[in-house]
């Protein structure tokens, strides 16, 4: 008796602590240090006892530093191992605790990786598990040109916009401005297009019925536009910046001027390309850009073939699900950006503290190469921040601390940015966008023009126009096109209109302490 008593009240001291430790995620199937793994390898990340825990719970991985895998645990992860060099490398497990939602490192393992090489003739391979590579670029193959998904484009030939006389009298959805050429997207999946020169507008009508432009890109010749299926839930009336999953079977749309030509692509044929969110266009193909795929689109086939190879090596990682890629191009010049987060190991830091890191690569007489990387002043970052990216230079915004970076003819600096905005600018939905010298950014009522170079910030609210809401905005030099939800207009914050003003708002001058303000007036300037 006096020994079942004893072995119960064991039970009791220590059932608390190991169920605990038994909610916190761990490496499943992880081999020594010393084993070396190759090819696809199945990293198995779970709770030991899922008998006792049923709910999930958010870990990061993070290998050799960078952000490698975001997701809710139980996971497994299949990672092609030979995306990496041959060697060691350091994988660190964290978690996001329940308790007080702070996250926590749990666990840090060694990994031996040691592949074959491309075969050089036939099927003979070489080894070569001392291999070392000095930089992070010279580890990664370039990949072979492939097509990883196909659509049936519907081609209309001798397609002509009708001439609109009022243009800018819409509720415009998304907006650019190449040169002198401004494209407004409407609500009902056509586009505007509007010479600013000659003050004259013709529009551009579907021929089927479908929901509103989200987003418009355009060069000398070429309109590209994403378009929502028509029974997509309309946008939120309480603001524009919303965390919502993108909505399946969007319309890629494509108007070629010289040739009255328009092309209409189903994204709903590709899979993964159905919720693309972001367009570029890229030497007279069109970039897209989804949750879970970067792909490049032939216009005249509909094939889709993988980005990476067109792109430097080590630009994308395919082993890594939180990471993101911009692309600008002017021309003949591009820029491309690698956004994603890694722990800081400078001298000093813990190995704990994460910056957002933003890689790029500068396009110029048909070579890639690279234009440096920059870590961002703010500490404890772990997730991706919105980017405003032009051919030229790319800010990033995260919360109320950002960064720029430059590119000159000397190569690319960069610069902290202090910026008065609230904490749902870390969203990579929050619209912003660079001209000139001018980050704009808006929560959907209140309009911000921060200059990179003196982090000098004006905040511009409606004033006398009831209900204004800015659902768009495209910079033209010093001023910048908005679109609102009851027409298109144009602010010039150095020269405002005799009777609009600046676009029929009010600026005011944000200071300093507008960050953390202190009086009520600064406070209800700053949201």
């Amino acid at each position: 008796m006096r020994f079942c008593r004893r072995l119960l009240l064991l039970f009791i001291l220590c059932f608390p602590a190991g169920s605990a430790l038994a909610q916190k995620p761990q490496f499943l199937n992880v081999p020594d240090s010393g084993t070396p793994i190759a090819g696809r390898f199945a990293l198995r990340i779970g709770l030991p006892d899922r008998a006792r825990s049923r709910t999930t719970t958010r870990v990061m991985v993070y290998l050799d530093g960078k952000l490698f895998v975001s997701e809710e645990a139980p996971i497994v992860f299949n990672w092609d191992t030979r995306t990496v060099s041959n060697g060691q490398h350091t994988l660190i497990l964290r978690w996001l605790d329940p308790t007080d939602q702070t996250e926590q490192t749990l666990s840090k393992i060694t990994l031996l990786i040691a592949n074959d090489s491309r075969p050089s003739s036939g099927n003979a391979r070489t080894r070569f598990p001392g291999r070392s590579f000095p930089t992070e670029s010279a580890a990664a193959f370039v990949p072979e040109r492939r097509v990883i998904a196909a659509m049936h484009p519907d081609v209309r030939l001798h397609v002509l916009p009708i001439s609109n006389p009022r243009p800018l009298a819409t509720q415009a959805t998304a907006l650019t401005l190449y040169r002198n050429r401004l494209c407004i997207g409407l609500p009902d999946g056509g586009i505007t297009l509007y010479d600013c020169k000659s003050k004259t507008g013709k529009t551009l009508r579907l021929p089927q019925q479908t929901g509103r432009v989200t987003a418009i890109q355009s060069d000398t010749e070429t309109v590209v536009w994403l378009a929502e299926p028509f029974a997509a839930p309309p946008p939120d009336s309480g603001g524009l910046i919303r965390d919502t999953p993108a909505p399946v079977s969007r319309l890629l749309c494509a108007y070629r001027s010289a040739e009255q030509t328009l092309i209409v692509c189903d994204l709903a044929e590709t899979g993964s390309f159905a919720g693309t969110t972001r367009v570029a266009l890229w030497q007279s193909d069109v970039a897209l850009f989804a949750a879970g795929a970067n792909g490049l689109l032939d216009l005249k086939t509909g094939d889709i073939i993988n980005l990476e190879s067109q792109l430097p090596a080590g630009s994308s990682d395919s082993a890594s699900r939180s990471s993101a890629l911009y692309l600008a191009a002017n021309g003949t010049d591009g820029l491309l950006i690698r956004e994603d987060t890694r722990l800081d190991d400078a001298a000093g830091q813990s190995g704990d503290v994460s910056r957002l890191r933003l890689s790029l690569w500068r396009w110029h007489d048909q070579v890639w190469a690279s234009a440096g990387t920059f870590l961002s002043q703010a500490t404890d970052t772990w997730r991706l921040a919105p980017l405003a990216v032009t051919p030229s230079s790319v800010c990033s915004l995260e919360n109320q601390s950002g960064m720029h970076v430059s590119l000159t003819d000397s190569g690319s600096q960069s610069a902290p940015l202090s910026l008065p905005f609230r904490s749902y600018f870390r969203t990579q939905s929050a619209l912003v966008a660079l001209g000139g010298n001018n980050l704009w950014t808006t929560d959907g009522t209140a309009l911000y023009r921060t200059a990179a170079n003196n982090n000098t910030t004006e905040a511009y609210l409606p004033w006398n126009d009831k209900g204004l809401r800015i659902q768009a905005f495209a910079p033209d030099g010093d001023g910048v096109w908005l679109a609102t939800n009851h027409d298109v207009r144009r602010l010039n914050p150095l020269k405002p209109d005799g009777n609009e003003g600046y676009a029929g708002l009010v600026k005011f001058r944000l200071g300093e302490g507008t960050a953390s303000p202190v009086t009520q007036k600064d406070q209800r300037l700053a949201g």
